[in-house]
């Protein structure tokens, strides 16, 4: 090898590490409920209001084409039925969201593991 392939070969390689740090933002799908949940619109959130958000929160790692994602992730999302589209707006689904309840329900809290700490004979 000579030296201008070696040069270049270690400048690909810098290049792909630095792509691929630099998108190191959450799931699409989870930076969407998590717009959807904490804006709380009663008739949904809108396309732009989610995008509004996702750029507050993780401006410096999404792409500059993140909006275009964004429209074909939702489209995505509505197809596999994991949110619904009302009126130009989106809400999760009853499904996801039941299943987001059951699964909190079954998390343990800090007092009841303490609980079962405490009542559960130790070893000696």
């Amino acid at each position: 090898m000579t030296h201008t392939q070696k040069r270049t070969k270690s400048m690909a390689i810098a290049m792909k590490a630095s792509n691929s740090s630099s998108n190191v933002h959450p799931p699409y799908f989870q930076m969407i409920t998590e717009a959807i949940t904490s804006l709380k619109d009663r008739n949904g959130t809108s396309q732009p209001a989610i995008a509004k958000f996702m750029e507050a929160k993780y401006k410096e790692f999404l792409p500059p084409n993140f909006k275009k994602l964004l429209s074909v992730q939702l489209k995505k999302f509505v197809e596999s039925e994991k949110l619904f589209k009302i009126n130009n707006s989106y809400k999760i689904s009853a499904n996801l969201q039941k299943e987001k309840m059951k699964r909190l329900s079954q998390v343990k809290t800090p007092e009841a593991l303490k609980k079962n700490v405490s009542t559960t004979p130790g070893k000696m």
